[in-house]
């Protein structure tokens, strides 16, 4: 029996298909996509029926797809304990690691499932779900670096290039950096390689003296830094809200 299964309806589901010490992908992909962006499971059909527009929406879909890629990197170096079953029941079998060695994982991940008779072709209808081993992904998830709210360098690798230079040549602008021992202790989104950090909407009142509704309303009034949607969260780039301050007070000085 084969089924034709939609992208990503699977995850509005809040089930999970029983399967002795395993998991469906979906459940584990799912976990994944919450613990290291934010998302929740159920807003990805959200997120991927929302249309392209070079910016937020393609930048999430964009995260997410690298998420997949890193899982599957881990099923092929076997990492990753995955399975298969048919779908509606059935003998459980492993999947061999070089059936994951494919271009493109994202549509695996959509929906779940596959079809072992043709495991590297993307279109071809499923008829059996994928299952991971939980002990395994338990370890492998645990084992991933707490990161944290998504980095600007993060968001800036799958946005426009030219945001990218521009922000860049912005840096360039700013005042040199304090000494090492007048420095703020730092936390690990702003260690060498990682950039600047992303900062909640309590973080920007703290750094400008605003209350929330001002900040909301300095961004349609006084061009403050627009914020960036990340699931259900609003995030701030806090190199951009200093850039404010800075402009601000440059022109009091005037």
């Amino acid at each position: 029996m084969s089924h034709n299964l939609h992208p990503w309806s699977p995850y509005e589901e809040r089930s999970n298909a029983h399967s002795v010490g395993r998991v469906t992908l979906i459940w584990a992909f799912g976990q994944l996509v919450e613990a290291m962006l934010g998302f929740m499971p159920y807003e990805l059909p959200t997120i991927f029926a929302r249309p392209e527009d070079e910016g937020q929406n393609d930048a999430a879909r964009d995260l997410i797809r690298l998420q997949s890629e890193d899982m599957t990197r881990a099923f092929v170096h076997a990492r990753l304990a995955s399975f298969m079953r048919p779908l509606g029941g059935g003998e459980v079998q492993p999947i061999p690691s070089e059936w994951w060695e494919i271009d493109e994982p994202l549509p695996r991940f959509a929906i779940g499932a596959f079809d072992p008779e043709r495991w590297a072709e993307p279109d071809a209808v499923p008829t059996h779900r994928i299952l991971v081993g939980a002990e395994s992904f338990d370890r492998w998830l645990a084992a991933l670096p707490e990161l944290g709210p998504l980095t600007a360098r993060q968001i800036e690798m799958v946005t426009e290039p030219k945001l990218r230079a521009a922000r860049a040549v912005s840096r360039q602008a700013q005042p040199a950096v304090e000494p090492a021992d007048k420095q703020a202790p730092s936390d690990r989104s702003d260690l060498a390689g990682v950039g600047p950090p992303l900062i909640s909407i309590e973080a920007v009142c703290e750094m400008t003296g605003m209350a929330n509704s001002t900040v909301y309303k300095r961004i349609d009034d006084d061009g403050f830094p627009q914020q960036i949607k990340l699931g259900s969260r609003s995030l701030w780039y806090k190199d951009e809200v200093a850039a404010w301050l800075r402009e601000k007070a440059a022109l009091r000085s005037n």
